[in-house]
């Protein structure tokens, strides 16, 4: 009796140490450990990846800090671990850990209304809000000595209390912002923090971690809206781009449109950069927005804006819509001359990353 006690008990701790193979998982469920503050918006990556390694179901479980999760990973109560890369020091031989993913733009929104442009350099002593699965308290002290931070629970009340001017402007990340599609707003282009999550998995989950791996392959190649592929990655087989300017300005800023476009055109033209009809296949829509105004001295105050949309399929909602995945921009006091030499610049800048991301 007892050497079947102990054999039973070995035979539990082995179980317990190491991972499921994919059949087991298969017929259970994909077990993933998130930090708890972090388990909404792991949510719906896990769902996709879970999807794209055909499990029919998964589970998340919360830890309290990275410790206690590779504790419950090693313990085999959970099939991996999702968290941040800046948690892991360094990490021995007990891990396997997957290719780094994700990458969460944050941007500053203000009142359309508002003429002032915005710069990281000059939020400080704003007062913000901000949503704390976006963007923590600390986070936004680390840049921003002065600022005023307020925590709210979603955007819908952030945007309240932009609108009711209680607050200068919102913190939060691109995709929320792009999302709301709120013609009141002004988004700003400030890329203020990156969210370099990886997986862990148990040193013997070798076919998991291949499995994982090919998956989020898949997913960052096809969902673009998920911010994965952003920059010069966004651009590999883009089979062309629509010229698109548009102005917000006063009368003398309006008038360049048509100059700005047939300089775009003609960059586009000069670097082999194929113009199609967006929409059309992968192909993207190049847009230049333009806003500012013409002093008394002459001189112009701008802010421009170079923008590649692409159309991205949401695989939850089976439908389509338009995502941003590569920027330049300029603000400052120009010269008309030189307001036309820095939106070449970043056309020229365009072209560059497309002949490089297709191998030209």
């Amino acid at each position: 009796m007892r050497l079947f006690i102990f054999a039973f008990t070995l035979t539990l701790a082995f179980s317990l140490s190491h991972g499921r193979n994919l059949v087991s998982i298969r017929k259970d469920a994909f077990v993933v450990g998130v930090n708890k503050s972090d388990s909404a918006t792991e949510y719906n990556f896990i769902s996709e990846i879970t999807a794209k390694m055909k499990f029919s179901k998964f589970r998340i479980i919360t830890f309290e800090n990275v410790s206690a999760g590779q504790k419950m990973l090693l313990d085999g109560k959970i099939d991996a671990m999702i968290s941040k890369m800046d948690y892991f020091p360094y990490l021995d031989n007990k891990f396997l850990i997957s290719e780094p993913y994700g990458k969460a733009e944050m941007a500053v929104a203000a009142l359309a209304k508002n003429d002032e442009i915005l710069t990281l350099a000059n939020l400080d002593e704003k007062k913000m809000v901000f949503i704390p699965r976006d963007v923590s308290n600390e986070q936004i002290l680390s840049i921003w000595k002065n600022s005023k931070p307020n925590a709210v629970q979603n955007l819908g009340d952030a945007l309240n209390l932009l609108k009711k001017r209680e607050v200068d402007v919102v913190i939060a990340s691109r995709q929320s912002l792009d999302a709301q599609k709120d013609s009141s707003l002004r988004i700003f282009p400030n890329r203020l923090l990156e969210n370099n999550a990886v997986a862990l998995f148990a040193p013997d989950s070798k076919d998991l971690q291949k499995e994982f791996n090919k998956a989020l392959k898949i997913e960052t190649t096809a969902l673009r809206h998920t911010g994965e592929l952003y920059g010069k990655a966004s651009l590999t087989a883009l089979q062309g781009v629509e010229i698109f300017v548009h102005s917000t300005g006063d009368s003398a800023i309006k008038k360049m449109e048509q100059e700005i476009s047939n300089k775009i055109k003609q960059r586009m033209e000069n670097a082999k950069v194929p113009i199609t009809t967006y929409g059309s296949g992968n192909g993207g829509a190049l847009k230049l927005l333009l806003t500012g105004f013409k002093k008394k001295e002459g001189d112009y105050f701008i802010y421009a804006s170079l923008q590649l949309h692409q159309r991205a399929y949401l695989a939850v909602s089976h439908e389509y819509m338009d995502s941003q995945t590569w920027d330049r921009w300029r603000m400052g006091i120009f010269k008309e001359k030189e307001i036309y030499s820095e939106i070449e610049d970043m056309a020229r800048e365009f072209a560059n990353d497309f002949l490089s991301a297709n191998g030209f």
